[in-house]
């Protein structure tokens, strides 16, 4: 059975109305994931609202309103959604 290596996406500010939201991607060793495809979607329908990628430390800055999911892909590592 092949294992993918999974990320750990990490908000670093709280969520409100329409907010900024910084967010960093890391993968298991707690390293940056630069060129991450971050995408908004509305929790509700799935449809995707916003999409950013992660500069090469690894961080994305969007403006978000609540709520939403979170899914995040890169190469080399299982999508994740939260």
């Amino acid at each position: 059975m092949k294992v993918a290596p999974s990320l750990l996406l990490v908000c670093l500010r709280g969520l409100t109305a329409l907010e900024l939201i910084q967010i960093a991607v890391q993968d298991p060793h707690g390293l940056g994931v630069p060129q991450a495809e971050v995408e908004v979607r509305d929790p509700a329908s799935g449809k995707v609202l916003l999409l950013g990628r992660t500069d090469e430390s690894g961080c994305v800055a969007l403006p978000v309103s609540l709520p939403v999911r979170l899914r995040v892909t890169a190469a080399g590592f299982a999508s994740e959604t939260v």
